[in-house]
């Protein structure tokens, strides 16, 4: 079935499978996967913990405090484009 027709959650479902298949030195990453069932986040946060794991740098956008305190050892916090902190 052609991609346009695949509902918005079968559709990050695919781009996060297609996305984790890789095995990255580096690793971008603009949120963490939010779309899914209970079931789906679960299985989604332990293939993301894997990457984390194998990846040696991870840089990871995200608005969410919570996810950038226990995901991150180092921030760089942005304000209309300029370095607000670091640390």
């Amino acid at each position: 079935m052609p991609f346009r027709s695949y509902s918005q959650g079968m559709a990050a479902r695919l781009a996060f499978a297609i996305a984790t298949t890789l095995d990255p030195e580096i690793l971008l990453m603009d949120e963490w996967i939010g779309a899914g069932d209970a079931a789906f986040q679960v299985k989604a946060k332990q293939r993301m913990d894997e990457l984390a794991e194998r990846a040696g740098i991870i840089v990871l956008a995200s608005h969410s405090e919570e996810l950038l305190k226990k995901t991150c050892n180092k921030r760089l916090e942005l304000e209309k484009g300029r370095v607000k902190s670091f640390g």
